[in-house]
């Protein structure tokens, strides 16, 4: 029941630019007044970088107590992006006008992300996926990172965060005065609008979120199949001819049912579809997160992109199922990559990945990503890192290189590499 307050006589942090880092604390508790003095000769953070170095050197992840661990440093964040969204208060870094980019964000040295063809189109292969950023300071320390390492193709959604995402990445667009300096890969008509009517009223609401006329790829999110091939292919060549797209995808759609939509559109001398957006990772896709996703990984998915179909892959690291166990138990049981993969045929993918990233001095999870981007038909990735570390580790893959015998191999088409 007692009430204290605790006094800084300092008006600025000492210590903060150079030595010494002293300070007198006036601590009064119930009327009763103590004051402390706390003083030392060295700048203040020279702290921190003797805890950090002792913690490295002594192979530990984070310092002992009273440091502050992982899990407080998060916490503390956690709580005051909860008090900011409470209180409608916005730092530098959530304007437009005051988020500027850092000089560097990644570590020297990285491979760059490469262009590939689809179509008349040059996307990056490693896309940068956007549904995952609530903030504008959230969001560009990633996108700027991504862009840093050559990367210039964003994918985004119409339902991403209830609309929230698109605006965000607007607002980054904007700040960075990117305009037709990046591909915006949009994407509608998620179920239960999954309709042919639906579509161009949703892809102009995306352009007022996201500050565009156009993109140059539009993907159809989900497949109705109460609905004739016919309707999606008409109205998306009316987008066309609109000029509001270039190009259309199809998510999570059969291979029969994408082959229907490339077949009418020849016979009706249509815009066939251009992309293929299921998921297409090393591991087969055994019990989807999503309802009405589908993968890619199959003979006959296989056989339609050798044909030149693209794929565009969502999950393409399989959700982590190719990380190490510890790591790969992050996400909850019923989402994780276990629960969306797990199966006799893919860990024996995942052992075979194993062996070959010993041999090749990598990890696993880049060789699993290799696979896909070593494809013989335009394969790109659809990538989602949340940190700037999980970026760095999953450029890593861009300097994998796998045989023709290699990639079948590892997707268990033949029995030696």
């Amino acid at each position: 029941g007692s009430k204290g307050t605790i006094k800084l006589h300092d008006p600025w942090i000492p210590g903060k630019d150079k030595g010494p880092s002293d300070a007198t604390l006036t601590i009064t508790v119930d009327g009763k007044v103590t004051v402390d003095v706390v003083d030392d000769p060295r700048m203040l953070y020279t702290f921190e970088a003797e805890m950090a170095s002792t913690a490295i050197a002594e192979g530990r992840l984070e310092p002992e107590a009273p440091a502050m661990s992982w899990a407080d440093s998060l916490g503390n964040n956690l709580a005051l992006d909860a008090w900011r969204a409470e209180v409608g208060y916005e730092t530098i870094r959530d304007k437009i006008k005051t988020n500027k980019p850092l000089k560097r964000v990644l570590p020297q040295g990285l491979p760059v992300i490469p262009r590939v063809k689809v179509g008349g189109l040059e996307l990056s292969q490693l896309v940068m996926g956007c549904d995952n950023k609530n903030g504008l300071a959230e969001g560009a320390l990633i996108w700027d990172a991504y862009y840093e390492a050559g990367g210039r193709t964003f994918d985004t959604a119409f339902v991403y965060g209830g609309g929230r995402h698109e605006k965000v990445f607007g607002d980054w667009l904007k700040a960075r005065r990117l305009g037709g300096k990046v591909e915006v890969i949009a994407k509608g008509g998620h179920s239960p609008y999954c309709l042919p009517g639906a579509l161009k009223p949703q892809l102009m609401m995306s352009f007022e979120r996201l500050g565009v006329a156009s993109v140059p790829l539009y993907i159809i999110h989900r497949d109705n199949t109460d609905l004739p091939v016919a309707k999606f292919v008409e109205a998306l060549n009316r987008l066309i001819e609109d000029d509001l797209i270039g190009a259309y995808g199809l998510s999570n759609w059969s291979a029969a049912r994408f082959a229907e939509a490339q077949a009418y559109a020849k016979k009706e001398g249509l815009v066939p579809p251009l992309v293929l957006n299921n998921n297409l990772s090393l591991a087969e896709l055994v019990n989807p997160v999503w309802a009405g996703c589908l993968g890619a990984n199959t003979p006959e998915a296989l056989k339609l992109l050798r044909k030149g179909t693209a794929a565009l892959s969502w999950s393409s690291q399989a959700r982590g199922y190719f990380l190490p166990k510890e790591v790969r138990g992050s996400l909850p049981k019923e989402i994780g990559p276990d629960a969306a993969f797990d199966s006799k045929e893919n860990r024996e993918r995942r052992k075979r990945a194993q062996k070959l990233a010993k041999a090749k001095g990598t990890t696993t999870n880049n060789v699993a990503l290799a696979w896909l981007l070593s494809q013989d038909f335009p394969a790109l990735a659809l990538i989602g890192p949340r940190t700037v570390g999980e970026l760095t580790s999953t450029l890593g893959a861009l300097s994998v290189e796998l045989t023709a015998g290699e990639r079948d191999w590892l997707n268990l088409e033949r029995e030696k590499p």
